[in-house]
Order: C-alpha cells, then sequence, then structure tokens
C-alpha cells in the first residue's frame, strides 16, 4: 500500500517542445529543483517515486536527494 505524499511538477523554463532543450533548460536543472512537503506530513521508511512524463529521452536520473525535518518517534 503507497500513500501519496506530493505531486511534483518540473516546467520547462525554455518552452521549447519535447526532445529540444537550451542552455536555461540546462541551468535551471543544473540548480536543482525543490519539491516541499507539507508540515505534519507522517514519517515514511520508503520513498518511491512514480515519472509520468519527461522532456526528453524517456529516461529521468536522480543524484541527490536531501531530506530536512525531524525524525518522529
Amino acid at each position: 500500500h503507497w500513500t501519496k505524499i506530493i505531486d511534483g511538477e518540473m516546467e520547462k523554463p525554455s518552452g521549447l517542445p519535447d526532445g529540444e532543450y537550451n542552455a536555461v533548460d540546462v541551468a535551471y536543472v543544473e540548480k536543482g529543483i525543490d519539491f516541499e512537503i507539507p508540515v505534519g506530513t507522517p514519517s515514511f521508511r520508503y520513498l518511491r517515486f512514480k515519472t509520468l512524463e519527461v522532456w526528453s529521452s524517456g529516461n529521468i536520473a536522480i543524484y541527490e536527494l536531501t531530506f530536512w525535518g525531524s525524525e518522529s518517534n
């Protein structure tokens, strides 16, 4: 059983069609994208990411995940 926490979306800043990108898009991705999880969300042991659509190749790459917050007892 999975509990949905958030829906996240990365909008392409250049507005170019899928499969095309420019320096603005690259800089956006290299800066990193933050998704806020609402305060009060319960703790979870495992996270699952479900990708529905991508900008180009059909693949995603996650290079780093960093979480901040408090551990619940």
